[in-house]
């Protein structure tokens, strides 16, 4: 057994022991203590500063100095950004200021944030805000450029989403009645004055409701006046009627003897222009036959450019000088007429069976749109066929021209142009004429050898009605009338005795 005098050792030990415990309890709990005691005054605080603020922002939003509002709200915010208070405050400035947008986005930053209900219902609420005014600022868009219907269905909506304010009623009846509508206005007008009991719908309803009595009291006015007026009005249709008869029948008698003259003059130049078909068969089929004379190119090809009197001159003598050939050669080669003309008679082919006559065709057509056409008889399909031209007046067929015309025709018939386009050995020849009654007058005439071959004694060269032109402004021009609506005229129909009825009776189809 222990002694007494090591239990009471012991137990002294163990009362220094818990002593000392109990110290060191004291002294955590006055710590712990002390620093929740610490954490609550700041959080004291802080709650404080954050109303301190929120009341500064609510002060200064009273007095419109919003930036310092404004100051005061993201002070808050900073420092509790979890509380709704400041957010709401700050939407109430923006909104103070008629900046809906801005409130709606720093409402959005509150909810998401703090996730409160009631921010939220403000939040939908100038949203709704926002897209009333969306509508009625489309509606009135609408309205200034007379887009009727766009506008009454914007102000539609804009009721639809606020029916208690009085601005979209009377807006849309303001775009019914430029439609021309106005008892849609007077319905709209009157939902309004029922949802609104607003006195400018009331007082805008009175006036459109007394238009539409003076409205429906002319047409009733006018009603009347209609009714009387029938009876009357049925005796002069009658009296009308017969009178148009009359003139009907007049008209169709006229018609019918127009028609009758028409076709007599029809039957005239068909039978006109016949005999020359028929007649030029004979000529072209004489051995002793030789196309007319048309200018000869050597005579620019050798002399390009030069003025038009020297080539008067030139050509009255080449005419003299073939006039005395012919007459020598008529004496001294009597016996070989039939070997000449046969070789005469080749063509473009070389074939000395081939006839003259193989190669020529005709066609009808209209160069002025008078009615009656124009005939072309073309003796062969080259640049330089010869193109013999009528026209129909005074009841025969008469020539434009005694000698024919050289290249391919074309006709312009919106412009009642005819072209003749030869060309020989580069030199190229197109000459346009115009009709007149029963001549073709010269309209323009080009000459070019560009095409040809080019030296010394026979520079490149080209002449406007005669006159010497720069290569640059032939172009041009020829450009200008090439830009035209051309057709070739001439070779429609081969000519022969078995086709000279069907092309001509053929014309008009």
């Amino acid at each position: 057994m222990e002694s007494t005098t090591m239990v009471k050792a012991k137990r002294q030990r163990s009362k220094v022991i818990d002593r000392k415990v109990l110290i060191i309890i004291i002294i955590v709990f006055l710590v712990v203590g002390g620093a929740v005691a610490a954490v609550f005054v700041v959080d004291y605080n802080r709650h404080e500063y954050y109303n301190e603020q929120i009341s500064y922002a609510q002060k200064y939003l009273i007095e419109k100095k919003y930036d310092k509002a404004i100051g005061a709200c993201d002070k808050a915010i900073d420092t509790f950004p979890e509380i709704s208070a400041a957010y709401l405050t700050y939407a109430d400035i923006y909104l103070a200021q008629g900046d809906k947008q801005k409130a709606k986005e720093i409402l959005e930053k509150g909810y998401n944030e703090t996730k409160a209900g009631y921010i939220n219902k403000k939040l939908e609420g100038i949203k709704k805000d926002i897209q009333y005014d969306e509508y009625v600022e489309s509606g009135k868009n609408a309205l200034s450029k007379n887009n009727y219907n766009d506008a009454i269905r914007y102000f539609k909506a804009a009721i639809d989403l606020k029916p208690g304010i009085d601005e979209p009623y009377l807006l849309a009846a303001e775009a019914y009645i430029a439609n021309g509508e106005k008892s849609y206005a007077r319905d709209v007008l009157k939902d309004g004055y029922s949802k609104t009991n607003s006195d400018k719908i009331r007082g805008k309803l009175i006036l459109v409701e007394n238009e539409l009595q003076n409205v429906q009291h002319q047409q009733n006015t006018k009603f009347e006046a209609e009714k009387d007026a029938q009876a009357a009005k049925r005796l002069a249709e009658e009296e009308k009627r017969q009178k148009a008869e009359e003139e009907a029948r007049l008209r169709a008698e006229q018609e019918a003897r127009k028609k009758a003259q028409k076709n007599a003059k029809k039957a005239e130049w068909k039978e006109a222009y016949t005999e020359v078909l028929k007649e030029t068969i004979k000529r072209v089929n004489n051995p002793h036959y030789e196309a007319p004379y048309i200018r000869e190119f050597n005579e620019e090809k050798s002399k390009p450019g030069e003025n038009s009197k020297r080539e008067e001159s030139e050509e009255e003598e080449t005419s003299a000088e073939e006039s005395s050939e012919e007459e020598s050669t008529d004496e001294d080669d009597d016996d070989d007429d039939n070997e000449s003309s046969s070789e005469k008679s080749d063509g473009s082919s070389g074939s000395s069976k081939k006839k003259k006559i193989d190669s020529y065709a005709f066609e009808l057509y209209d160069i002025d749109g008078d009615g009656i056409p124009e005939l072309f008889v073309s003796s062969d399909e080259t640049d330089n066929a010869t193109v013999e031209c009528y026209t129909y007046a005074n009841d025969t067929a008469i020539p434009f021209d005694a000698n024919g015309f050289r290249g391919k025709a074309a006709s312009c018939s919106s412009e009642k142009l005819i072209r003749f386009t030869a060309i020989e050995d580069g030199i190229r020849h197109v000459d346009i004429y115009k009709k007149h009654g029963i001549n073709l007058d010269t309209y323009i005439t080009f000459f070019d050898n560009f095409a040809a071959e080019i030296t010394e004694d026979n520079p490149k060269s080209a002449t406007i009605d005669g006159v010497a032109a720069e290569e640059g402004q032939y172009n041009v021009e020829m450009r200008k009338f090439n830009s035209y609506k051309w057709q070739e005229v001439g070779r429609k129909y081969k000519l022969s005795d078995d086709t000279i009825e069907k092309g001509i009776n053929a014309w008009h189809l």
